[in-house]
Order: C-alpha cells, then sequence, then structure tokens
C-alpha cells in the first residue's frame, strides 16, 4: 500500500516550484491565451474559462493520484503565480 505524501515544494532565492491550486484559475487562464505558451503544449490556444477551469483541476490532481505532479513558478517576494503581465514580452 502506498503512503500519502505531501506535495514537494522546491525553492531558490528568488523562486518557488510548487503545487498548481484552484486559486490560480484567473492566471493560469491568462496565460493559456498567450500563443506562445500553448503553441508547443497540448493544451488548446486560448480556451474558454471553464475548459481552463478543468485543465487546471486535471493537473491538481495528479500528484495525488499518482500519476505525476504540475508545478507552478512563482516569484518567492509577491508569494504569487503570474506577478508578470503574461502578455509583455519577457526582458
Amino acid at each position: 500500500m502506498r503512503r500519502a505524501q505531501s506535495f514537494p515544494v522546491l525553492e531558490t532565492e528568488r523562486l518557488n516550484l510548487r503545487a498548481v491550486m484552484p486559486e490560480d484559475h484567473d492566471f493560469y487562464h491568462s496565460l493559456l491565451a498567450v500563443r506562445d505558451v500553448t503553441r508547443f503544449s497540448d493544451f488548446p490556444d486560448a480556451p474558454a474559462r471553464a475548459q481552463s477551469g478543468r485543465i487546471l483541476a486535471w493537473m491538481s490532481k495528479r500528484f495525488g493520484s499518482g500519476k505525476g505532479c504540475a508545478w507552478l513558478i512563482e516569484q518567492r517576494r509577491g508569494g504569487r503565480a503570474g506577478r508578470r503581465n503574461p502578455h509583455q514580452p519577457h526582458r
């Protein structure tokens, strides 16, 4: 029998890598609207809000089901994913 494990959190001086959570939906939905983000993925370009919610829910269940994990990268200082506008070019 497998023992439940807590989701691993990786931290660097600037970043946290953590589990995807339902509270990330607004950011994740806006991120999927950026063509360069979805270009090489299996995710649809600019999905409807309900569809991005289903994708996020699927990602957040991966670890608990033992079928993988989905990480979200956030800046440690702000404590939120997507502090930068995904529609602006990276500098």
